[in-house]
């Protein structure tokens, strides 16, 4: 239905760029809500387990701690955002589940951080905020703003013009809030066997920055320092660091430059090496995509799926790659087709695999008769690792073959749309060299050559 479809792109992002974001007119019926819900569909999902099927509402010992961050401004809501808007994306925790979800919003255009808790019930009455809460008047009013920060755990802010005005001086601000909220996650849920963090938004230069490059590289490695520090006390933890991190939905971020400066902090991340998105369907392809499959095989609902049903962290990571495929191949093949648009994810094992590919990779390049032409390999390749180490030429064949088997199993997870294009961009396997053009070569290779 059209509330399906508002509700789901709403919870998404903002509206595409020149559009302004609006809500259906029509009075809705209480029955009526924006988006999609369990509630609305009993039918089990590709990747729900008979464990989850059977879940009891008996409280279980915390499985998964989930930190779902967005960074929202006036495109997306101005300011006061009196309507629902990126709280519609996540599913909320099942109740008595030993899946543990919250929530934190950087509010750009409020010039604050704020730190939320929702759970089912909030959700299904947000989602009629029409006529539950707004007496019919539509989906936005001061009783939403008032519903929505009821639920506020935590607030930063606002932050000052100077702060504002300042990049570094904005960086130290959200690198402290972030430290805070960080420890009171992990108060709320302080036996979890796993701890992920999903960032809903725009990439950056994929250089290791939290974010979309909000939080710099040297502040994200200090916050990121102190939390596994933190989860290194857990005695229940499986790993004393970050068991995911989600960048599955941020364009270009699966860049060297970004494993190099996360890898230790985290024992998987995901992402895409290319543009995430950008679908333009046609009135007929949006009429016949089942929108409620975007949530349902979405990231946030398959991290929901898999915690509930006690998977481990290796299972999860590998169902989000391939839950993903399963959307683009059900919901968007035709527009992907007719866009020529290609898409990829990757789910990297960066904590244990990352270094070994690093380390092999210097000796490469120390032993290569040429920096020139590793260089010149590397540009050859357009920036594509996979291509590049597949080089015998640069790296001898007995080498290469090492090379790629490294690659393998540091992308042990990748799914595409090379299938439904016909023009496949033929360097591109799931993880690039940053650019030291604008994306284009020449590659940036000093993590390897320093």
């Amino acid at each position: 239905s059209k509330l399906h479809r508002c509700g789901t792109r709403t919870g998404r992002g903002p509206p595409p760029e020149g559009q302004k974001r609006t809500f259906p007119t029509c009075r809705a019926s209480p029955q009526q809500a924006l988006g999609w819900s369990e509630e609305d569909d009993k039918l089990p999902t590709a990747s729900l387990s008979q464990a989850h099927a059977n879940l009891s509402k008996t409280k279980k010992s915390s499985h998964l701690l989930h930190i779902y961050v967005v960074q929202s401004n006036s495109d997306w809501c101005p300011s006061p955002c009196q309507g629902p808007t990126w709280e519609l994306a996540a599913p909320k925790a099942t109740e008595g589940s030993g899946y543990h979800l919250v929530e934190a919003a950087i509010w750009r255009q409020e010039r604050r951080v704020a730190f939320y808790h929702f759970d089912q019930e909030w959700y299904e009455t947000a989602r009629r905020s029409n006529s539950k809460l707004c007496d019919g008047g539509g989906w936005a009013c001061e009783a939403y703003q008032k519903w929505r920060e009821d639920r506020r755990l935590a607030e930063f802010g606002p932050w000052s013009d100077e702060v504002d005005g300042s990049p570094e001086k904005l960086s130290t601000f959200l690198r402290e809030a972030f430290q805070e909220i960080l420890h009171l996650a992990n108060q709320r849920a302080p036996d979890a066997k796993y701890v992920t963090l999903t960032y809903s938004g725009h990439g950056a230069r994929a250089d290791g920055a939290l974010f979309q490059g909000a939080v710099s590289v040297s502040d994200t490695s200090t916050l990121l320092q102190n939390f596994t520090q933190v989860l290194s006390t857990k005695t229940s933890a499986e790993s004393p660091r970050i068991s995911l991190l989600n960048f599955g939905g941020n364009c270009a971020e699966a860049r060297w430059n970004m494993l190099h400066e996360l890898h230790a902090f985290a024992d998987w991340i995901v992402a895409s090496d290319l543009d995430v998105g950008g679908f333009q369907m046609t009135p007929e392809e949006s009429k016949t995509a089942d929108m409620s499959l975007i949530k349902k095989l979405g990231d946030l609902k398959t991290i929901k799926n898999g915690a509930e049903a006690g998977e481990s962290i290796n299972q999860i990571a590998a169902s989000i790659v391939r839950a993903k495929g399963e959307l683009w191949e059900k919901v968007y093949q035709p527009t992907i087709s007719r866009q020529k648009l290609p898409q990829s994810i990757s789910a990297f094992k960066s904590f244990e695999s990352f270094p070994p590919l690093e380390a092999a990779l210097r000796t490469s390049y120390s032993q290569t008769a040429s920096a020139d032409a590793f260089d010149k390999g590397a540009s050859d390749a357009m920036c594509d690792v996979f291509s590049f180490l597949s080089m015998a030429e640069i790296h001898g064949a007995e080498r290469s073959v090492e090379l790629v088997n490294l690659f393998k199993a540091l992308r042990p997870e990748y799914s595409s749309t090379q299938s439904m294009v016909s023009e496949w961009p033929s360097k591109s396997n799931g993880l690039g060299f940053n650019w030291r053009g604008w994306k284009e070569p020449p590659c940036d290779l000093q993590p390897i050559t320093n």
